[in-house]
């Protein structure tokens, strides 16, 4: 029977590991890029290609899972870009952080609404608040008790539209958003302080972003990346480059936990969706779980049948002295054989729907080069 107890402790033990495991904080990623718009001829040259470059970076530190791409100009619609982020708020837990980076135009800078064009925005004066998206207005769809949201913005080009109104075109500056007058406890960096401070570059942020997420930004080598970090990483690269550090607001300097973790190897597990099969999908700590589960239960089948053996064995072998010995040793044998019926049942059952389960990490190696 200590055999038994000896196993039991194992599986209990197994499972506090992965509810451990379970229960680490998590990093969420929502990349998104307008490159360009269904109703105009307006343009971000580049910002497809930014835009993956940030999501390959994340693949170093993050699991294909926890991040939401929508970099193809077509896919960034107001729509997409909101449900995205309730998804994410939905499963972001306590502790959690939810990483936004938005690489396109916006409008408003600091002292208007800031705005972020989405690839469906209406460029007109009645039409445009309806179809782009406020800071605020997505900082209340991301936010959650216990959730840090931290927003990265390539959003400051010196790009300038007319603004179709009813009467007079109104022309109008994409000088934003910086977002500094949105109330909430997040972390925000803009494209730049001021409009057209950096038209050597126009892609400066981005490449040092995918730089910094990418590792770059481990400034004590420990494999973790701080919001801390990240900001100064950019700041110092970006200073020294042009004379003239990215807009800051938030509380980066008090951000000292590490948001992401990276991966030890410097070959990229980039996860591509499987051909459809009939196998379930499931994560691979529950298809671990069920294996090592469904043969600690045959093992334990086979201990008790090998304990019901002795037991027959000694009733072949009269080993009784007295009708109550008998009817003991009876039931001992039959209790044996009941529970070897049983564990073997379950362990069967785990084992084979262990193998069975198809693990949702699936992955190609992909080695990325910029």
């Amino acid at each position: 029977m200590s055999f038994l107890i000896v196993l039991f402790i194992l599986i209990g033990s197994i499972f506090a590991q992965d509810l451990t495991v379970m229960q680490a904080h998590k990093t969420y990623g929502l990349l998104v890029a307008t490159e360009s718009f269904a109703e105009s001829e307006l343009s971000r040259p580049n910002a497809t290609a930014l835009c993956s470059k940030n999501v390959l970076a994340l693949y170093k530190s993050m699991p294909f899972s926890q991040i939401t791409n929508l970099c193809k100009p077509e896919d960034a619609t107001r729509a997409s870009i909101l449900a995205s982020a309730r998804q994410i708020q939905e499963c972001a837990q306590a502790g959690d952080t939810v990483l936004f980076l938005f690489t396109g135009m916006g409008v408003g800078g600091d002292f208007g609404e800031p705005m972020l064009l989405t690839y469906d925005s209406a460029f007109t004066s009645e039409a445009m608040a309806g179809t782009s998206i406020r800071i605020d207005e997505l900082t209340s769809v991301l936010s959650k008790d216990g959730v840090q949201i931290i927003m990265l913005l390539d959003a400051s080009l010196n790009t300038k539209f007319d603004l179709v109104t009813d009467s007079d075109p109104q022309l109008m500056t994409t000088a934003g958003p910086i977002a500094s007058d949105v109330p909430g406890k997040y972390l925000s960096l803009s494209y730049a302080p001021s409009v057209g401070v950096w038209p050597q570059d126009p892609d400066l942020f981005g490449n040092t972003l995918a730089h910094a997420l990418g590792g770059a930004a481990d400034a004590n080598s420990d494999d973790t990346i701080t919001p801390g970090e990240i900001n100064r990483f950019m700041v110092e690269q970006i200073n020294t480059q042009t004379g003239m550090p990215p807009g800051v607001r938030g509380e980066w300097r008090s951000a000292t936990e590490p948001i992401l973790t990276l991966k030890p190897e410097q070959e990229l597990a980039i996860g591509f969706p499987e051909p459809h099969s009939w196998r379930p999908m499931v994560s691979p700590t529950v298809k671990r779980t069920a294996i090592i589960s469904g043969a600690s239960m045959l093992a334990i089948g086979g201990a008790s049948f090998a304990l019901s053996w002795r037991a027959q064995k000694c009733l072949e072998e009269v080993c009784y002295q007295n009708r109550d010995e008998y009817d003991s040793a009876v039931s001992q044998r039959n209790a044996f054989l009941w529970v070897t019926r049983g564990a073997s049942t379950l362990g069967a059952i785990g084992l084979g729907g262990g193998l069975v389960l198809q693990p949702n990490s699936a992955s190609l190696s992909l080695t990325a080069r910029w």
